[in-house]
């Protein structure tokens, strides 16, 4: 019977469609999960030889008679099984890439070609919070929720953010920066907070840890380096939105920090494309995907250099931002033409 609906659903690249009673099921996927995540381990059984992965958008899927060759959505991590001697197939680095809604392929060869899928899964993003330790060492702590909740269109080191009601503060208890034995602190019972700190600068090179003690966002850690000076020219006066946005960047010989591109415009709503890159990397770039959802007029360019690490948790994405040094050539934001 299974080689049956092997064959069967060889012939379905061929525009015979398969049966419903595909045998190749994917277990352990959640109905809703958040974006960023980790997926729970998934398993495929009764599958021989090797599994491949894929993350199709659930309508285009649903309507195609082909679904394989729809373009995949970016799974971080590895896509492929090759099996020794098992006949189940385990998945358990998979990372969700962005906000919509997916269905999973499997597609499984085991000497014959075959196909299943599983049940729609949906990606919702994190409500924001996010706590800064400035390089005087004052401490500025934000969070808010959305509803509803921005989209998020993922491309590979860069996501693009649309959308969304308005904030509505939110309780993430008393923040706190601690470095080289001094700390500062701030509390409030919704919404932003500020403290001036010790005075003591925050220097290249140092280790900040920071926690909350938590309210509507959970509690958590979190531990990042003040980076480097980074160079990098200046962005050109006017870009065509079909092509990438590409900045090259050196310095930050100690291979610490992050390097932050945010290109943003707002007409009718802000629309925000975020690029992060290690320092390492030296060039990071908004893709032709994201620059061509902006409309063409006037937007933004800012670049930045930061220690920033992720403690997300159920509903927030919690982010500790330590920035560096001001980029050579940049100050602010540089205007740009979108065209």
């Amino acid at each position: 019977m299974k080689r049956l609906l092997l064959l069967c659903c060889l012939l379905s690249l061929t525009g015979v469609v398969c049966p419903n009673g595909s045998e190749f099921h994917i277990e352990g996927l959640p109905a809703e999960v958040k974006e960023g995540d980790v997926l729970p381990v998934l398993t495929v059984p009764d599958a021989v030889e090797q599994v491949t992965l894929s993350l199709k958008d659930a309508a285009a899927e649903a309507n195609s008679s082909q679904p394989f060759n729809l373009p995949d959505q970016a799974l971080l991590g590895t896509r492929t099984r090759v099996l020794d001697g098992g006949s189940t197939a385990t998945f358990d680095d998979l990372i969700v890439p962005s906000t919509g809604t997916y269905r999973m392929l499997a597609k499984v060869f085991d000497g014959s070609l075959g196909w299943g899928t599983s049940k729609d899964i949906l990606v919702t993003t994190r409500n924001f919070a996010e706590v800064t330790c400035q390089e005087d060492g004052s401490i500025i702590a934000a969070t808010s929720t959305q509803t509803p909740l921005p989209t998020i269109i993922g491309d590979g080191s860069c996501r693009l953010t649309k959308g969304g009601g308005n904030p509505v503060p939110a309780n993430f208890g008393t923040a706190r920066c601690e470095f080289s034995g001094v700390s500062a602190s701030c509390t409030a019972p919704t919404g932003n907070c500020f403290d001036r700190g010790p005075g003591t600068r925050i220097t290249p090179g140092t280790t900040v840890n920071a926690s909350w003690s938590g309210g509507t966002v959970t509690e958590g850690t979190a531990m990042a380096t003040r980076p480097d000076v980074v160079t990098a020219p200046q962005p050109p006066a006017s870009h065509s939105r079909g092509l990438a946005l590409r900045l090259p960047f050196t310095g930050a010989d100690a291979g610490v920090g992050t390097v932050h591109l945010t290109v943003v415009q707002q007409i009718d709503s802000t629309v925000a494309i975020d690029c992060l890159v290690p320092v390492t990397a030296g060039v990071v770039e908004a893709p032709a995907s994201l620059l061509g959802v902006l409309q063409p007029g006037a937007a933004n360019v800012l670049l930045r250099v930061e220690g920033r690490r992720r403690a997300p948790s159920r509903d927030f994405d919690t982010t500790l931002v330590v920035p560096g040094p001001t980029i050579t050539g940049y100050v602010d934001a540089v205007p740009l033409t979108l065209e």
